[in-house]
């Protein structure tokens, strides 16, 4: 399956398309809301984590310097696909770049300073020249979700602040909180992509939730649309 036909059946068939193929985003600079329009592109059966080692590139996971080891590949109808920083993947692995995605950034729960409520939240309704939205690998994070347009919001847990205080704090404030250290998912053994996709005018935003460091897919699960 070439890009471009997997681009159509994602967004033809979003979760039936998450249940069967694996999927992972790549981290990346600007931390800014659309100035970074991370690129979709085909790893086939080529381990990702082959391209850790090369200079210049992005680090699977939420930041730089946080590689991850996978696992041995199982099941022989799934592929992995990921979605990369403008160019970058292009040029390592020869893929055909056929669609832009736009950025979710990564919030520090520091910078909250243990306010919960207000936080300035990403409306994806003003994302209008892309059809796909991601975030960089959830493994303890909380990715909120508010309104109908929808707006949406990744945070981390740093400073001391756990998942689960995390999770428990942005819960009472917000339409949709979907975090670690809760019955979301389980960040101790448990990774989750995040992806939006544009359909009719409106987003359908899902989780897709995977084995720790392995590319079996548990679960997805539809957060919004």
């Amino acid at each position: 399956m070439t890009p471009a036909q997997a681009l159509i059946e994602l967004r033809a068939h979003p979760r039936k398309w998450l249940q069967k193929h694996y999927l992972k985003a790549y981290a990346g600079v600007p931390a800014t809301f659309s100035a970074q329009q991370p690129n979709f592109g085909n790893t086939g059966y080529v381990d990702v984590a082959g391209l850790m080692g090369v200079a210049g590139g992005n680090i699977l996971d939420r930041s730089p310097g946080t590689a991850k080891t996978f696992g041995p590949w199982t099941g022989t109808d799934r592929r992995a696909f990921t979605f990369d920083r403008a160019g970058g993947q292009a040029a390592f692995v020869g893929a055909t770049v056929t669609a832009l995605a736009v950025n979710i950034p990564v919030l520090d729960s520091a910078a909250l300073n243990g306010n919960y409520a207000g936080i300035a939240l990403d409306d994806l309704g003003t994302a209008l020249n892309s059809n796909f939205a991601v975030t960089t690998l959830l493994n303890g994070c909380s990715f909120i979700v508010d309104g109908a347009n929808p707006h949406v919001r990744h945070i981390q847990p740093t400073g001391g602040t756990t998942s689960a205080a995390l999770r428990n704090g942005l819960h009472p404030h917000y339409g949709l909180v979907f975090g670690g250290g809760g019955n979301e998912y389980d960040h101790v053994v448990e990774d989750v992509t995040i992806v939006g996709v544009r359909r009719g005018g409106g987003w359908k935003i899902y989780a897709q939730v995977h084995t720790r460091n392995a590319r079996n897919i548990l679960r997805v699960i539809k957060l919004h649309g």
